[in-house]
């Protein structure tokens, strides 16, 4: 495993070894200069030691809404923004219904945009999951 504190030099033909030593002497002076970072550094710290904070908790279930999100547009469109359903016509990455999609652009602010723009699409798409869940899609 490499040393993370190797740090190469522009030439590339020698390196320096940062000690732990010297990453706490940076740490210092950074913080000297930034004292206001103190307080939200300790609190990340504390917080990523305990699995049941709030903040990790959060984290995770970010990350999970993620991978779902992902999943999910994987499954609706393969990730083609162009994609169309030829039974219902949904389109887009996200399979949204011709007959609904302009009231969720407008909702998610992109009134007048297309199902095929892949920003709209997946804004349009974040909107529906924030009031709605996952109901509206039939890949799970």
């Amino acid at each position: 495993m490499s040393n993370p504190f190797t740090r190469q030099s522009i030439s590339n033909h020698n390196t320096k070894n940062y000690s732990v030593e010297d990453v706490k002497k940076s740490n210092a002076r950074f913080y000297e200069k930034n004292p206001a970072a103190i307080e939200p550094a300790a609190m990340i710290k504390k917080a990523m030691q305990n699995p049941d904070d709030e903040v990790v908790l959060q984290q995770t279930r970010h990350e999970e809404e993620e991978k779902n999100f992902m999943r999910i547009l994987r499954c609706e469109s393969r990730g083609d923004p162009n994609a169309v359903n030829s039974e219902s016509g949904a389109s887009g990455l996200m399979q949204h219904i011709p007959y609904y999609w302009p009231d969720r652009a407008i909702a998610s602010g992109f009134q007048g945009a297309s199902p095929f723009d892949p920003v709209a699409n997946i804004y349009a798409s974040v909107w529906l999951l924030n009031v709605g869940g996952w109901v509206h899609w039939e890949c799970k």
